[in-house]
């Protein structure tokens, strides 16, 4: 059943994303990311301030949007997913970086190329394993 796909695809795509998002933007390039930020202030909350449960679900909300996309477009499968991940991603993570700079002081063109290219990667590894877990579930 295709609902059974988004729904189990959903759901590890959002844990997916929760995973490399913390690895990714917690760990290997947060001093990067602190250093590209722009002129506003007190805008990030501290580690202790966040919400990890929100966080969550606004990766699980991406775990989903990516399984639909997915679902509609009839790609499963890893290479697949890894190529939809890769192209979903980069317009998406492009679409919002570019809006935030040219609206905001939140980050630098830097930061913003920067968070375009961390994104991306994300993207495509989580499209990765939400393709390879929907090409595991039979209709």
């Amino acid at each position: 059943m295709k609902m059974k796909k988004i729904l189990i695809g959903g759901i590890a795509g959002g844990v997916a994303f929760f995973l490399l998002g913390w690895l990714c933007y917690g760990i290997l390039f947060k001093d990067l990311m602190a250093a590209s930020m722009g002129t506003a202030t007190g805008v990030e909350k501290s580690d202790e301030e966040m919400s990890l449960g929100i966080i969550f679900l606004g990766n699980l909300m991406w775990g989903f949007l990516f399984s639909i996309v997915f679902s509609w477009s009839k790609h499963d499968g890893l290479m697949s997913g890894l190529f939809m991940g890769a192209v979903v991603g980069l317009l998406m993570n492009a679409g919002n970086d570019f809006i935030m700079y040219g609206t905001s002081n939140l980050m630098t063109m830097n930061g913003a190329l920067i968070d375009i290219a961390v994104g991306t990667v994300l993207s495509t590894l989580a499209g990765g394993i939400i393709g390879w877990v929907m090409g595991m579930i039979k209709d």
